[in-house]
């Protein structure tokens, strides 16, 4: 049986799932964030010129 610190395995075991929780919590914010940017993005920007006479306007 390989011997080992229960305490100390246990406290590096508390920090690996904080960083591990901290990582998903990342993931989630940055990508709402970028949803949203581009969301903002496309709905107060004006179209993109397209070069047609085509109106937009009803």
């Amino acid at each position: 049986m390989i011997e080992y610190d229960r305490a100390l395995y246990r406290q590096r075991n508390r920090i690996e799932r904080m960083f591990g929780r901290l990582k998903i919590d990342r993931a989630i914010a940055t990508r709402n964030d970028r949803l949203a940017n581009g969301f903002l993005g496309r709905s107060i920007s004006p179209p993109p010129d397209t070069g047609s006479n085509v109106s937009l306007a009803p």
